[in-house]
Order: C-alpha cells, then structure tokens, then sequence
C-alpha cells in the first residue's frame, strides 16, 4: 500500500486518496527519544526511541494490527538522503506503546538497520506507517512524519554519510558486491533500474522497475532467481523528493512489488496515486529485496517529468 503524505512533523494523517490537507480524527504521534518529549540524540550512540499515537482528547490510542508483518513501519532518513534504515518498533499491546533501540543490536532479525540508523550527526526524517484497530474503512492506515537531530560525537561519530559519487549520480545501472556494499562491474549483482509511464484519466501514473542480474559460473550477468517475500511482499520501494527542504514539502511514497513473475529478476513497484500525478523533480529510492535470507537495499536517483495531457480528453467518463 502507497499514500502520499502531507503532514508536518509529528502529525498523522488517516489518508483517503485525494483527501486534501487536514488532519483526521486530530491523532497525532508523538516521538520520544531516551527522555519524554526529547528529539535529540548523540550521533553513533545507542538512543531509545518512543512513540505514542494520541487522540484529540490527549488519550492515548491503544489497539493496532499488523500490516506487511508488522504493526509499525519506521523509514529514518537523513535530510540530504545519505542515510536511510527501514526499521519496526516493538508494540506494547497493553500500553499502546511502540519502542524501538536505535544504534544498538535487535533481537528481531527484520531491525538489521537500526544498528546503523543513525550514525552521523545531523537533521534526520521520520515516516512512520500504523494501522490502528477498530479498522476504519475511511482511514484503514495512519501515516506521518517528523524530523529529530542528531549531535555529534567524536568518539562514535562519523563525520559525514554524504554519499559518494558513484552512490548518488543519475545512473540506470549500478554493481553491488554479494555483502549488500556498493561495488562496480564485475561484482556478484547487477541492478537495472528505470521507470514507464502510463495514462490514467486526466494524470500519469508511473511503474518503477528493478532488474536483477547475477554473475555466473562464466563470468556473464543473467537474470536473477531464488527471491523470497520479505515483509509480506516481494520487494519494497521507498521514494523521497530531493526537493523540498521542509518537511511537509517533501513527497513520500512507499511502494511494494510481489515476486518476479513474468520475467526472471524483474520487480515491479506501482504508483497507486489515483488522484493526482508524481510531481516533477529530482527523486531518490531505496529498493529492498530478500535474496537467500539476505535483505539487499539498492538505491537510486532520478529525475521525473510528467509528459503533457491533452485537455480535451483529460477526464475519465464517471469522474
């Protein structure tokens, strides 16, 4: 499931697609981290995060269920996109309360990020998906986000995650190494990424694709087998705007994939925006896949442009 989000900070917003700005049933998530209401952390030290999901009235929202496995999705990003850890808070089912240990070892193997979540000091991004019980069928899913800082520590910190070069340039065509680490060619993965647009009505809806080659025995690159389900699904895409230096101006979408079906190694991740097109800009993904028990996360920047829509055949019959 994929929504955008329009809210600022802490703020949750139950989303309809096409719903404007606002915030429904006035629930709010708040964070804290290591003490109530705190929002700073030492950078590469371990740091306990908190939240809680609060109602109107200042009560807090006890009852959640599972969604993709877990009852918390929590995607941490640095403001310049140079870090990104995909990580699931512990619920208290009595409390309604969700923990999680950052920069520190997790008993749940689905947390590997959070050893590594934030280790640079800085300005970091938080978007956090729940979807509470009694279900809603107008708003099944709450999504928000949020931003905490991050100091500096010269014993534990390292100076800068700003991603290199080879990272972060406008490339279709990246080599990662069989460890997860960015490699070049010759390395055990090749990953192919590009995008199609289609005609929806009066807006474009994007497909994101993820090919995946493998070296073999010969040394030549064919098209990879043997992927699981991680989380419920076969793959998961998570796509930030570059643009926007506020919060609430950035885009978020988080995608999903099933299985390679048709085509060996070839991940599908749909845009599910009914209601209004991707807007134009500078994006970056993460897109993650289970491989023989191993979770790969293979990112990539690109530009996007919506084509022109004919205005006299811009509207759907029925709309």
């Amino acid at each position: 499931m994929m929504r955008r989000l329009f809210i600022n900070r802490a703020f949750i917003l139950g989303l309809i697609l096409g719903s404007s700005l606002g915030y429904a049933g006035g629930m709010k998530s708040q964070l804290s981290i290591d003490v109530p209401g705190g929002n700073v952390m030492t950078a590469g030290n371990a740091s306990n995060f908190q939240f809680e999901i609060l109602k109107e009235s200042g009560e807090r929202h006890i009852g959640f269920m599972k969604m993709h496995a877990k009852p918390m999705h929590l995607l941490i990003v640095k403001s310049d996109l140079s870090s990104f850890a995909h990580v699931h808070p512990y619920l208290n089912e009595e409390t309604g309360i969700f923990t999680l240990p950052i920069n520190a070892a997790s008993d749940d193997p689905d947390n590997f990020d959070a050893q590594r979540a934030v280790s640079s000091s800085g300005r970091y991004f938080y978007f956090n998906e729940m979807m509470p019980t009694p279900i809603n069928e107008q708003m099944p899913m709450l999504m928000g986000r949020g931003e905490f800082y991050a100091e500096a520590d010269e014993a534990t910190a390292k100076a800068s995650d700003q991603p290199s070069l080879a990272d972060d340039e406008h490339v279709s065509v990246k080599y990662y190494k069989e460890n997860g680490e960015l490699g070049s060619e010759g390395d055990f993965y090749k990953v192919v990424f590009s995008y199609e647009q289609f005609r929806f009505c009066s807006i474009w809806m994007p497909k994101f694709y993820a090919k995946i080659y493998m070296l073999d025995e010969n040394g030549s690159y064919v098209q990879g087998d043997g992927f699981d389900r991680w989380l419920g699904m076969g793959g998961h895409s998570i796509v930030i705007s570059k643009f926007g230096t506020l919060l609430k101006d950035k885009v978020f979408y988080h995608m999903h994939s099933f299985l390679p079906m048709a085509e060996k190694g070839k991940f599908v991740f749909p845009y599910d925006n009914h209601k209004e097109s991707l807007p134009d800009g500078e994006y970056k993904t993460w897109i993650q896949v289970n491989h023989n028990q191993h979770v790969y996360t293979f990112s990539f920047t690109f530009d996007y442009t919506n084509p022109p829509i004919d205005d006299a055949v811009n509207k759907c019959v029925g709309r």
